[in-house]
């Protein structure tokens, strides 16, 4: 179980949260969620596509990161790895355009 407010994780017996000390009434306790395949299908998806557009991957990242936290990551995450490969691939372009010039 996790406290609504902070994230942090609860015990059943707990009646205070010992991060922030919110209330932990039944009303304020999000209950641990089974693993779901369609999340860990979309961490999947969401990383595929933050490597192959990094622009793709960050838009997915900033509307996400709330609903799906881990796969908001991934697609960030890859986003971030594309970036400087991106780079690499366009100097190597612009030298070897460079050397056909010459």
């Amino acid at each position: 179980m996790y406290c609504t407010k902070c994230g942090n994780k609860v015990s059943k017996s707990d009646k205070f949260c010992e991060n922030c000390g919110n209330n932990l009434n039944p009303q304020s306790v999000i209950k641990q969620e089974t693993s779901n395949p369609i999340n860990a299908n979309n961490k999947v998806l969401f990383g595929a596509l933050g490597f192959i557009s990094p622009v793709a991957g960050l838009v997915l990242y900033i509307a996400n990161k709330d609903t799906e936290p881990e796969a908001a990551k991934m697609a960030g995450l890859f986003a971030l790895i594309r970036i400087p490969i991106n780079i690499i691939i366009y100097f190597f372009y612009f030298v070897f355009w460079l050397i056909e010039l010459l």
